[in-house]
């Protein structure tokens, strides 16, 4: 398996950044959010019954849902049931004596389960909108392309954090004076990130932005140049890609500080100086200039570190890529109450369910996204942008890009694999070959070490 060239900036690990100055409240103040979801999710599976469905999810708040859909009296109530391994439950399995009748999960459905899978043509048949309305890889098929098996329900988008006061940046040579669209073309961030660049004494001790300092920006950059990581289950390292989209996403990010911007080593520098501060700190400190990550992670910071920062979507020629792993709802092949978790899953992403969900998500008083842990996938009906975040333009479906079906295990390939390949093949110079064969190698080790866990 391929390591890093290093270890990652300080200020771009999420978990170290607890360590740094005005983070030693954070754990504090999220402990109420688990004391509440371990209650719920109490409540949630007690009193389960034949009767009820099972729906198993590795989601910490769907009990919120759950919740609200049980308090209509529905005629096949829902018992919430989580685990680590929700496809593990499919056929039984887990140690449980009755298998799942349905799952709400991250990392689902990949190929090797959709045989597994019942199809969710009675459940859009509920909707107010049709199975074509839905962006290219939103619904999930099986190889014979017929009903849908997987509805994404939450997705996340990448966004780029600033200051209030980069957003009227000085006006550079590309004419860019302001910050008129609620998107940030990748070519805008790069020309802004550039311009915020301080050198002093041989060190950079300001930059605006470094591509390796975020995974939401390497990986939806790449998903936006074509790469297309998709699951291939009958190859040994049970992915593949577009060798042209991988070869122009690192081309970006080799050619991103450009000829007399900073150096490798320089950025490295910098970071081992400058790191130890959280993120946000670093952006209200005018250290760094812009960082990139998920509009739920933005969402969850505290009010009083969040009043002077803002974010634009990020964005290639317009399009807005999903961030990975989506929340999708699947339904067993073999449940017995297979009528009742249909009635679930299209109350669910109903507009509806939605407005319920998020009301009562806001109720709780609890940081974060206000649906699923991300935001609703609701192909015409976007009621619920006005109501929850007015005067905020939201993404439209339409002018969004989903991820390809992924392997399982696919947050471990990416954090064990993929992006450690990708940060260090960025650092080698502009215009040298892409070793494609290394990243197979990768691969193809890790699934022979991982593959039966």
């Amino acid at each position: 398996m391929i390591s890093p060239p290093g270890s990652r900036p300080p200020h771009a690990n999420r978990n170290k950044a607890r360590e740094g100055k005005g983070h030693l409240l954070l754990p504090f103040c999220l402990a109420p959010v688990w004391v509440f979801i371990l209650i719920s999710l109490l409540s949630c599976t007690a009193n389960g019954s034949e009767s009820s469905a099972i729906v198993v999810t590795n989601l910490p708040y769907l009990n919120v849902a759950v919740e609200k859909y049980n308090s209509l009296d529905p005629d096949t109530p829902i018992q919430l049931r989580p685990s680590t391994n929700p496809a593990g439950e499919l056929n039984g399995a887990n140690g449980q004596t009755r298998a799942a009748d349905g799952i709400i999960a991250r990392g689902i459905p990949y190929p090797q389960i959709t045989g597994s899978l019942a199809f969710l043509d009675k459940v859009l048949a509920r909707l107010p909108w049709h199975a074509s309305q839905y962006p290219p890889f939103g619904l999930v098929y099986g190889t014979e392309q017929q009903e849908p098996l997987g509805i994404p329900l939450a997705v996340d988008y990448p966004v780029v954090v600033f200051q209030f006061s980069n957003a009227n940046p000085p006006r550079t040579a590309e004419g860019l004076s302001r910050l008129e669209s609620m998107s940030m073309e990748v070519t805008q961030l790069r020309t802004l990130a550039a311009a915020h660049n301080r050198l002093a004494g041989g060190a950079y001790n300001r930059l605006g932005f470094d591509p390796r300092w975020d995974d939401a920006f390497l990986m939806g950059v790449m998903r936006l140049t074509g790469t297309a990581f998709t699951a291939a289950p009958e190859t040994e390292a049970r992915l593949t890609w577009d060798p042209q989209g991988l070869e122009q996403a690192l081309e970006l990010f080799r050619n991103w500080h450009g000829e007399g911007g900073p150096t490798n080593e320089q950025v490295t520098t910098f970071d081992q100086r400058f790191g130890y501060d959280p993120w946000f700190q670093m952006i209200r400190d005018n250290r760094v200039g812009y960082r990139v990550m998920g509009f739920s992670e933005f969402l969850k910071l505290d009010d009083r570190f969040r009043r002077d920062l803002q974010f634009r979507w990020l964005a290639i020629d317009g399009v807005i890529p999903v961030m990975e792993l989506p929340v999708y709802g699947v339904i067993s092949g073999n449940s017995r109450v297979s009528t009742g978790t249909e009635q679930f899953l299209s109350w669910l992403v109903s507009p509806e369910g939605v407005f319920s969900v998020m009301h009562a998500w806001g109720q709780t008083g609890l940081p974060g996204n206000h649906f699923l842990g991300g935001l609703p996938v609701t192909p015409l009906n976007n009621a619920w942008h006005q109501e929850f975040f007015p005067g905020t333009p939201m993404p439209e479906l339409f002018n969004v890009r989903f991820p390809e079906a992924h392997p399982a295990q696919w947050d471990r390939i990416q954090q064990e694999v993929l992006l450690p390949w990708v940060r260090e093949h960025s650092r080698m110079e502009a215009g040298s070959p892409v070793d494609h064969g290394s990243l197979l190698r990768a691969l193809e080790s890790w699934q022979r070490l991982h593959r039966f866990e």
